[in-house]
């Protein structure tokens, strides 16, 4: 029997494998009337920035401001995040059902001259998300019962044609408008509304990728 995917008629082509990047613990400490805006990489140790951009260095390299992620010199293509936090819905109805939101950014040099950054998907907390039924009794950590997950599902669709924007390691592909130059580089953005109480929130990202 031939094996699945051979052109021989042994089924549809096997859709890729998918790992996974699991990031370091994310802690916002947030205050009650204002907004928390906050972007980290994920990386262990990564300090939190309150931006991150992207342009053309003197050289002609890419120029990073705040802090980014890449699997370069390994390849890798952005399929699915899964964001794991400690907010639970007392949180939810003291901000009178505000939202917290998230953003996965991804940058990279489209040529010499020019360079893209920005959101490659979002979602949150109130629309996307929903409370663990089972785990730990809560004590504030992420993964405890009732708190809440979220999963950014299908980038692939979010970003049909269009895999240079999902690119997050050393890929160089065709895509937008000429193909990458550099490697892809990824961050997460965290946005707590004011209307939330005052706490240190946590966040985990699980990224996949193939």
């Amino acid at each position: 029997m031939p094996p699945l995917g051979n052109s021989a008629g042994g089924g549809p082509p096997m859709s890729p494998p998918l790992s996974i990047i699991q990031s370091a613990d994310i802690s916002i400490s947030h205050s009650n009337a204002s907004t928390s805006t906050t972007f980290n990489s994920g990386a262990a140790s990564s300090p939190n920035y309150a931006s991150n951009g992207a342009g053309v260095a003197g050289g002609g390299g890419i120029a990073l401001t705040g802090n980014w992620s890449t699997l370069a010199p390994l390849n890798g293509i952005m399929h699915k995040v899964t964001v794991h936090t400690n907010i639970v819905a007392a949180d939810i109805t003291t901000a009178s059902s505000a939202a917290v939101t998230f953003e996965h950014r991804q940058a990279f040099l489209i040529d010499a001259s020019s360079a893209t950054f920005g959101s490659r998907n979002s979602g949150n907390i109130i629309s996307d998300g929903r409370a663990l039924t089972t785990g730990p009794s809560y004590s504030g950590d992420i993964g405890d019962i009732g708190t809440y997950i979220l999963e950014l599902d299908d980038m692939g669709a979010y970003l049909v044609g269009s895999e240079a924007y999902k690119t997050i390691g050393a890929n160089y592909t065709t895509g937008y408008p000429t193909g990458i130059v550099t490697n892809g580089y990824w961050a997460w953005l965290m946005v707590i509304h004011a209307n939330y109480p005052t706490k240190t929130y946590k966040f985990r990202f699980d990224l996949e990728y193939y």
